[in-house]
Order: C-alpha cells, then sequence, then structure tokens
C-alpha cells in the first residue's frame, strides 16, 4: 500500500516541486477478470477523456484477452482521437460458450498521463440485470511502480458479503507476470455483531496471467454471519501486480450479480502518515454528500467498514431537497471507534422516515478530543430495492472527502461518468464540500457522448449549495433518441472544484448497478 500523502504527492499539479522529481506516466494500464456463457456476459466501456481533459490529441490502447490459464486468445490495438464513447464486448473477442479469463487494457501516449490507472469500467449483465466497477486491478509500468505501492503489506476488504443460501459471495483477480506457488490467502470474518472469526486456506499454483473466482462458501462456513451482511479481509502476499480485487455477490435463484472492489484494510496502520493532519480550522475533518433513494421501495445504507486506522470520530448528519435547502441536521448521530472492531450500517430509510423531501444527506465526520482523523475512511453506499426478484444491492466502494483547502483553490472540477443503459440509468450530480461555512452555487456544463459518432449533447445547469441535479435518461427523450439502447458518457465542468457525480442504473428486476464518477 501506497501511504495517503504519498499518494497526494503522485498527484500533484505541474506547479508543484514534486513535478521535478515525479516519474512522467506513458503507460496506464487495467486488467479485469472476465466471463462469458449463457447467463452472463461481460464487457468494458470507456470514453476518450483524455482529448478533453488533459488535451491529448491520440491515444493508442492495446487490449489482450486472456483465457483463464493466462493464453493469449486475442490481441487488437486501435487509436483513440475522438471523445465518443467506446465498448468493448467480451462476446465480440471470442466464441468459446463458457470462457473465463481477463482483458488487459494498456494505454500508451507520447504525452505525459499522470495517472497509471485509466478510466475503464467492467460490467456484468445478462437481460435481467447489469452491474459495473471502475478500474481495480493493473500490471505494474516497472519495478519502481511496483516498489511505490508496496510501501506496506495490508489486507483487502470493504466489501459487503451476504449468509443466504441462495447468494455466492466472492471476489476475484487476474494474477501478475509471475508464477505463485501454493499461495496461502489469511482472512477475518466479522459479522454484524462485531464477533470474529479467522482461518486460511490456500490457492494452487498461479501461472502467470491466470484469474481465479475465489467463491467464499467453498473455504469457510458463512453462517457464522448469521442472518446480517458481514465482511471479511484478505491477507495475501502478491506481489505482481496492484492487488485491487473486484469483489461482490452472485444471486443463484434468479442470476444476476453485484460487484464492486476491495479497499485496504488500515487497522493496523498508525503511523504519522496514516492520518490528516487538519491544516484548516475552517473545514471539517471530511465530510461527503451521498444522494438517497428512499421512496417507494427503494432503500439507501451507508456502511462503515472495520478498516480504518485506530481512531474515533464522531458522525453528524444534514439532510437537504433537492435545491439544496436543509431539512434537518442530527449532530453527533453516532460515533465510530475503529480502535475496536466496528461494523456499522446507517439506514437512511429509517433515518429519515419522518424528514419530507430529503434526497441527499451531508455525512460530516470530525475526531473527537485527543484522536486523530484516520487518511483512508472508505464506505459502502448500497442502493436496493424491496419486493423484487433480486435481493442484492449496488456496493459502491467510496471516499469521504478530507478537508483539505487547497481544493478550494482549484479552478475547475472536470468529472466524467458512463450511462450504462441496460436499464434506467440516472446521474447524480451534487455540489458540496467539507467547508464548516460552505455556501457556493455551480453552474455546470454536461456533455454527453454516445458510441455511434462523435457527436454530443450539450446543456447547461445550475446546483445550489447542498442541492443536486438528477438525470434519468427513460424520462429524457432527447437522451433515448440520442443514445439508442448503447452506453454512452457524461463530462461534467465547472469552476467550482466541488462538484461530483455518481451514476446508477436501475432494472425492473430490482438490480441496481452503481458507483462514483471518474
Amino acid at each position: 500500500m501506497k501511504s495517503y500523502y504519498k499518494h497526494l504527492t503522485s498527484i500533484e499539479a505541474p506547479d508543484k516541486p514534486i513535478w521535478q522529481t515525479r516519474k512522467p506516466v506513458y503507460r496506464a494500464s487495467a486488467i479485469f477478470p472476465v466471463m462469458e456463457n449463457e447467463i452472463f456476459s461481460s464487457k468494458v466501456v470507456f470514453m476518450g477523456y483524455w482529448i478533453l481533459k488533459r488535451d491529448i490529441k491520440e491515444i493508442a490502447l492495446l487490449y489482450t484477452l486472456r483465457n483463464q490459464h493466462g493464453e493469449i486468445v486475442n490481441r487488437s490495438s486501435m487509436t483513440i482521437d475522438k471523445p465518443k464513447a467506446y465498448s468493448i464486448k467480451i462476446s465480440d473477442l471470442t466464441k468459446e460458450k463458457n470462457f473465463v479469463g481477463s482483458i488487459e487494457l494498456e494505454i500508451f501516449s507520447t504525452q505525459n498521463l499522470v495517472f497509471p490507472y485509466p478510466g475503464f469500467v467492467l460490467s456484468y449483465y445478462n437481460k435481467n440485470f447489469t452491474t459495473a466497477v471502475h478500474t481495480t486491478g493493473r500490471i505494474y509500468n516497472d519495478i519502481e511502480d511496483l516498489k511505490e505501492n508496496n510501501e506496506t503489506n495490508v489486507a483487502e476488504s470493504g466489501f459487503d458479503i451476504y449468509p443466504n443460501s441462495e447468494i455466492e459471495p466472492f471476489f476475484t483477480f487476474t494474477n501478475g507476470p509471475f508464477e505463485e506457488k501454493n499461495t496461502e490467502i489469511k482472512y477475518i470474518l466479522i459479522n454484524h455483531e462485531n464477533k470474529a472469526s479467522t482461518g486460511s486456506f490456500r490457492l494452487e499454483t498461479l501461472r502467470p496471467y491466470e484469474t481465479t473466482f475465489v467463491f467464499l462458501k467453498k473455504f469457510m462456513d458463512l453462517k457464522f454471519l448469521g442472518d446480517q451482511p458481514g465482511v471479511i479481509k484478505i491477507s495475501h502476499n502478491f506481489r505482481g501486480f496492484f492487488p485491487r480485487f473486484v469483489a461482490g455477490n452472485f444471486q443463484n435463484d434468479f442470476p444476476v450479480a453485484s460487484i464492486t472492489h476491495t479497499y485496504y484494510d488500515t487497522s493496523a496502520s498508525c503511523s504519522n502518515a496514516d492520518y490528516w493532519r487538519k491544516i484548516d480550522q475552517n473545514f471539517h475533518d471530511s465530510s461527503v454528500y451521498i444522494p438517497l433513494f428512499i421512496n417507494d421501495d427503494f432503500y439507501t445504507d451507508v456502511v462503515f467498514y472495520p478498516i480504518y486506522s485506530p481512531s474515533e470520530f464522531q458522525i453528524d448528519l444534514q439532510f437537504f431537497d433537492g435545491s439544496g435547502n436543509i431539512l434537518k441536521e442530527i449532530l453527533n448521530f453516532t460515533r465510530i471507534n475503529s480502535k475496536k472492531t466496528t461494523l456499522q450500517k446507517l439506514n437512511f430509510k429509517e433515518i429519515a422516515e419522518e424528514i419530507n423531501g430529503a434526497v441527499g444527506v451531508n455525512i460530516i465526520q470530525n475526531a473527537t478530543e485527543g484522536n486523530l482523523y484516520p487518511a483512508r475512511i472508505k464506505m459502502g453506499l448500497n442502493v436496493g430495492q424491496t419486493n423484487k426478484p433480486v435481493k442484492i444491492p449496488c456496493n459502491i466502494c467510496f471516499n469521504a472527502q478530507v478537508g483539505n483547502p487547497e481544493v478550494a483553490k482549484k479552478t475547475r472540477s472536470f468529472k466524467w461518468a458512463p450511462l450504462l443503459n441496460g436499464g434506467n440509468s440516472v446521474i447524480v450530480i451534487t455540489n458540496s464540500a467539507p467547508m464548516k461555512n460552505y455556501y457556493r452555487s455551480a453552474t455546470v456544463k454536461l456533455k454527453f457522448f454516445r458510441e455511434k459518432d462523435d457527436n454530443q449533447i450539450e446543456k447547461t445547469i445550475e446546483i445550489q449549495t447542498f442541492g443536486q441535479a438528477r438525470i434519468e435518461v427513460d424520462k429524457s427523450p432527447d437522451l433515448i433518441l440520442f443514445f439508442e439502447n448503447t452506453t454512452g458518457w457524461i463530462v461534467a465542468e465547472s469552476e467550482n472544484p466541488y462538484i461530483f457525480l455518481w451514476y446508477f442504473d436501475i432494472s425492473k428486476s430490482g438490480a441496481i448497478a452503481g458507483d462514483h464518477c471518474f
């Protein structure tokens, strides 16, 4: 794991001193486990954002399909010179009827890409559902890249696992270029009562670029979780690839899946670099504004996982309507004591039951007296539906926004997100900041891109402080005609640096795909 402050230095602006010694990035890559069979299909969607964001006129993309054993099945390349939407379907690359393997996507440029991880989205889907997650694992660029990302070895965690008999929790990854022999996986299973069960298992020899789906029930008894979701911590010694796993749950009685990605378990990380050093008292330690889906049979939960550096912090809640009017504030709603094993869920269907018109909540976090605030706070945003065939919600892994006054000095927001258009695609655009007295509206210029060509639709909207805008494709005749049932992308630009996007895809079956923007 790279420390949080090392991460910040790796994304410094060009006018900062670190830029003089930082190695430029000319290759960015992602590698995803994929499958293609009678039940599930896979694809990768992306757009030519480099052209818009960094004014890079032309990008080369090399994509390689490998089978489960790591053998190359198909390799193709393309030039990206338009800021349009693209998709690569696995069914177009192999005719095997029961395929499991990986797709590696490598971006090459003669100009500095800045980030070694590009903005790709993996989607599993069938006629009843769509689920998606952004770039997870990748193969390191060089030994310097490898060493920087392996400063410390920590477990992966931060996703929900369900004990139901019809649900199959899993994590999956594609090995790097080195053979791994008899790899031991140690785990800690934590239930909703914060009781822990430990164990281990071994994976047989993993060939270079071999893809593995690890189904948890094969290696452990999930009855320990009782009747509610729990969480698992996965310790490993993989070194040849960035070990961010695709993870989630399959539902067997109504074949769908919900995927997300794992995240660092920093519960044993307590160096100075593992805590956020508050710079300005006008800022909270962190806050995050999330959209609420709580009308009718929808529900929204936020999960705090037991993966934070030892601390104690207070949670305050502020509920808003779509125009940014505050409806209710709940101070000291709860506290998270990460010095203990704490798995805690906020059920906003219940919390906001008597708050009419609430469509968003600002979750404010501040360390209690005598405590430091962890630099990394990852949570899970779960949006689901009841009384539907699908029993599992989306599980978005997202980060709290630390109170960094440097962000307020930025002069631009550039965010982009996909419209999967499997069901009803919904984009939520928000305007919030971790300032204690934030007040700033945002003029947001929107551009929509499609796969067919490089035509685009442009719109301009105004979002008030702590307000939000929701764009539903099914309720937008112009977007329905424009996308023609294919995937698309939205780009949001503003002079306000605190614009953020969430995207969802809601199927009639009750399946919901969701993630945060790039």
